[in-house]
């Protein structure tokens, strides 16, 4: 385990999942080992010998201690901090105790050099006996000083811990050692708990490892109770009218005043997890085996449950304890057998894990329901379903979470699945208070004139008061111990999820759902409403914490359905409700996606490819559609005032714009009469959006189910479709449902061409037609017949085509190389794309339409100016000649000879017309 010294494990693994790692070690340069550290000696030297500290040994002292695990310390060194320790005073009471924490550690650092490893020799434990002794009285001497022992009391419990827990220290001393950390931690808890706690946590957990049975319970209990009369201190909010001050406002990690604190508490974890782990290795040399274990177990059992902080503590305890007998119970020490192992084990897990069990199911059992999102049951206050007030379970409950995300091997139980997901989604990623005071403060500014409340002060000035107060109170929770757990909380969460009954299963499926639903639709009204210039909200300075905190929901998410739909599901049709809702789920967070991720494709692609299978299937996810009327009508409460417009909604085009590129893969299975009824209303609507990727998914969507097999009739049953409006076994079939949605189409794009159809959706939609529609249908002729008659009205009102009638003609051929020839299809106006278009469906559509579609083309051409029909009649020219469909050149060839012709016949008419007037 790195690092190996326990303060130095128990600070790494009190720091965030995404960054555990070595504590970075103090660099020294070259220079500061040759000068200034003799002379900073020196200067303590002059101090030992006037028995005085004054301000002028400042420097020397913070250098010193600054560089301390990098110094080498002598005896006689040792010697000088034993004096400074114990016979130097100050009028200085923090220089004193600074001086005396250096002195600990100097102390500290020499015994772990001269006491371990090879350097134990036969000399020095002769030796030890009475240097440990000096070490331990000048150290008692120093903790009587009360005025002064605060400021380096966790370090006088590490250097008491280290020396109880050599091999060699005298029973005697061993037992006053322990004996005097028993006593501090009792005396000097709020000391303990704002100083360097991971040093006192890891100085009891040496003096349990080795301790006599009354002794490991007396530091047991203690360390416990470090929480239980404390209040700890943590970064104050802005006072605020509307929120009660004396009762916390809540960041993440959270509450300002959190006691325990999140970072702190969670040391005990691995300080059991190292108890554990060191009471079961010393198993073949134990005469009496487990007792250590077995104290600890039952100490816990007999645990007071009505102090929030000892249960906090006390579940990290337990978690800790369970961890290490994790490890070991399936016989895996190395050089211990199975057999040796202690029967006890099996119970022991039995009752901790009951103890795990009984706490979470009293912190969020039957008064917390998760049938309906946002259950007020667990937060109060101004803003009732928010996060940022604190309730006596709150912090538990996260204590429970952050515990098993660090003990992945815990069974799983239905308490513990319902406390992560409420942990992670109305705890760590609820933004409901941000939302709701948002909403209120641009509901405040929207109102003719404004209020007076009872102070005097304005309604709007309250309001703005309280979005101030909710947003540091954000801000303070995205930088949180819990909020950078989240990612560890979710992979419990999947680990939980998938050994639990299917029942519950559903349930978390059903309240993910409801998360990213509730999410989607309150951001909406944030995005809505909050486009005011950014100094009336404030808002733009935590955009960033606000991105933060949105690919956190997302990627928490994520990760759960790629946990949830790659799982065999017991019936097909549960399989097919999950993948549904993971796809919906997905539409809703799009627009929170700022990277490409690799499972987030992955969990699409498998969840398509499943609905997609069945119509079943493809029904099931079409029922989570938003419907038109969703759409067109702005969001948020009826009282609301705002100027909205649903083209302008980016958070609902994003949602749109998923189903529009997922829906393409589902039409072979859908039936037609469910597309006409959910899909193609909206969809027809986004064909008018300004944004070009929208109306281009728009124009692919019905091209693709053009292309998609026909079914007229559905034929899923109105069981299987229990929470669908309007079932498909209300609507009668129609044959002809298709070609009444192409015409409709066809009407809709070209009269927004080209101001908002693209010609690329155009291809795509009219090309779909062409190719797919049955032979000789009448729907495909009007969709021709209105392309040309477009492609007219475009050539009549463009200006850069009214060129003069009487212009004389290029010398260039019918099959020459005209200008326009040269031009790419991006080059060339509105009209002449149409034309574009209009002449390669020639070689696409069915051979009993040709005849019509040429009509059109040729008095489409023959109408033209005559420069512009010569292009046109060229660009003909080059779509005959670049085919080799041999089927349909017997009557294009024909056709295209007449209408050279008749160009021809026009081409002379102009030139006599041009020659009589000169």
């Amino acid at each position: 385990m790195e690092p190996t010294l326990l303060e130095d494990w128990l600070q790494v693994a009190s720091s965030s999942s995404t960054s555990l790692s070595a504590p970075p070690a103090s660099k020294s340069t070259p220079e500061f080992a040759a000068n200034a550290v003799v002379q900073a000696w020196a200067d303590i030297r002059t101090c030992v010998q006037q028995k005085s500290l004054t301000d002028s040994q400042r420097s020397a002292l913070d250098l010193l201690f600054r560089h301390r695990r990098s110094l080498h310390y002598a005896d006689s060194q040792v010697k000088l901090l034993l004096a400074l320790m114990t016979q130097v005073n100050s009028s200085d009471a923090a220089l004193l105790g600074i001086a005396r924490r250096f002195c600990i550690s100097g102390v500290l650092a020499w015994i772990r050099k001269c006491y371990t490893g090879a350097a134990v020799t036969p000399s020095v434990l002769k030796q030890a006996p009475e240097q440990l002794s000096s070490v331990f009285q000048s150290l008692k001497k120093a903790m009587d000083d009360r005025a002064t022992a605060d400021a380096y009391v966790c370090e006088a419990i590490l250097l008491l811990g280290t020396v109880s827990s050599l091999t060699f220290a005298p029973p005697d001393l061993r037992s006053e050692c322990c004996g005097l950390i028993a006593v501090e931690f009792e005396a000097r808890k709020t000391a303990i708990v704002r100083g360097s706690i991971s040093e006192a946590l890891a100085g009891a957990g040496y003096a349990i490892s080795v301790c006599q049975e009354q002794q490991l319970i007396t530091i047991f209990r203690s360390m416990l109770k470090l929480w239980s009369d404390t209040k700890a201190e943590g970064p104050a909010a802005p006072s605020a009218r509307g929120y009660d001050a004396s009762r916390g406002l809540v960041s993440v990690s959270g509450l300002c005043g959190e006691n325990p604190p999140l970072k702190d508490v969670v040391m005990i974890l691995h300080v059991m997890d190292f108890l554990g782990s060191s009471f079961v290795s010393r198993l073949p040399y134990q005469s009496q085996k487990t007792s250590g274990m077995e104290l600890l177990h039952d100490e816990l059992l007999r645990l007071p449950l009505t102090d929030q902080g000892v249960q906090c503590a006390g579940i990290m305890a337990c978690v800790g304890l369970l961890r290490s007998l994790y490890r070991y119970i399936p016989g895996k020490l190395k050089g211990v057998p199975a057999a040796t192992l202690d029967p006890k084990f099996p119970i022991m897990i039995g009752n901790l894990e009951g103890f795990v069990y009984s706490v979470c199911d009293r912190v969020i059992g039957p008064d917390v329901s998760m049938s309906t999102f946002g259950s007020s049951a667990v937060h109060g206050g101004t803003y009732a379903d928010g996060v940022y007030r604190r309730t006596d379970n709150l912090l538990l409950m996260r204590c429970i979470a952050l515990a098993v995300s660090r003990c992945r091997s815990l069974r799983a139980h239905p308490g513990i699945l319902r406390c992560l997901a409420l942990c992670i989604f109305e705890d760590v990623l609820h933004l409901d208070s941000v939302y709701s005071a948002s909403l209120d403060e641009f509901m405040s500014g929207s109102e003719v004139g404004v209020k007076q409340d009872v102070n005097g002060g304005s309604e709007e000035g309250r309001v703005a008061d309280d979005l101030d107060a909710v947003l540091v109170a954000f801000q303070v929770h995205t930088e949180s111990f819990v909020f950078q757990e989240v990612g560890a909380l979710a992979r419990a969460l999947c680990e939980q999820y998938s050994s639990i009954r299917e029942d519950q299963q559903r349930q978390i499926e059903q309240y993910v759902l409801e998360f990213a639903r509730n999410l989607y639709t309150k951001h909406r009204v944030f995005v809505a409403t909050s486009g005011k210039p950014a100094g009336q909200t404030g808002l733009s300075h935590y955009a960033r914490n606000m991105e933060k905190f949105l690919e956190a929901a997302f990627l928490t998410v994520v990760v759960f359905y790629k946990a949830a739909v790659v799982k065999d599901a017991a019936s097909e049709m549960s399989a097919l409700e999950l993948c549904a809702s993971t796809l919906d789920s997905f539409s809703c967070i799009e627009y929170f996606r700022h990277l490409q991720m690799k499972e987030y494709i992955e969990v699409i692609k498998t969840a398509v490819s499943r609905v997609s299978d069945s119509e079943a299937g493809s029904v099931a996810f079409v029922k989570h559609f938003p419907h038109y009327n969703e759409i067109i009508h702005r969001p948020g409460p009826s009282r609301l005032i705002l100027n909205y417009s649903w083209d302008m909604d980016e958070v609902q085009s994003s949602r749109v714009l998923f189903y529009f590129r997922v829906l393409p893969l589902c039409l072979d299975t859908l039936p037609d009469a469910v597309f006409a009824q959910r899909v193609a209303p909206v969809l027809f609507l986004y064909l008018q959006h300004p944004s070009e990727a929208m109306t281009k998914a728009s124009h692919a969507l019905f091209g693709a189910f053009v292309s998609s097999k026909i079914r007229p009739e559905p034929t899923v049953g109105p069981r299987k479709l229990e929470n669908f409006e309007n079932t498909c076994s209300d609507i009668k079939p129609d044959s002809a449902l298709r070609e009444q949605l192409v015409v409709y189409y066809a009407q809709r794009a070209l009269e927004l061409y080209p101001d908002f159809t693209p010609f690329k959706g155009l291809v795509s939609g009219f090309g779909a037609i062409s190719r797919h529609f049955p032979s000789g249908s009448p729907a495909v002729v009007y969709c021709l017949s209105r392309l040309a008659e477009r492609t007219g009205e475009l050539y009549k009102t463009d200006k850069h085509l009214k060129t003069q009638d009487f212009a004389p003609p290029t010398k260039s051929g019918v099959n020459g190389s005209d200008q326009s020839r040269s031009l790419s299809v991006d080059d060339m106006g509105t009209a002449e794309k149409l034309q574009v278009l209009l002449l390669h469906l020639i070689l696409v559509v069915d051979l009993q339409v040709l005849p019509e579609l040429l009509k059109l083309v040729a008095s489409l051409i023959l109408n033209l100016p005559l420069h512009q029909g010569t292009a046109a009649l060229d660009e003909v020219y080059g779509v005959v000649a670049s085919s080799d469909d041999y089927t349909r050149k017997p009557a294009v060839v024909p056709w295209l000879q007449s209408l050279s012709f008749h160009l021809s016949k026009s081409r002379r008419q102009v030139k006599q017309a041009y020659a009589s007037k000169l």
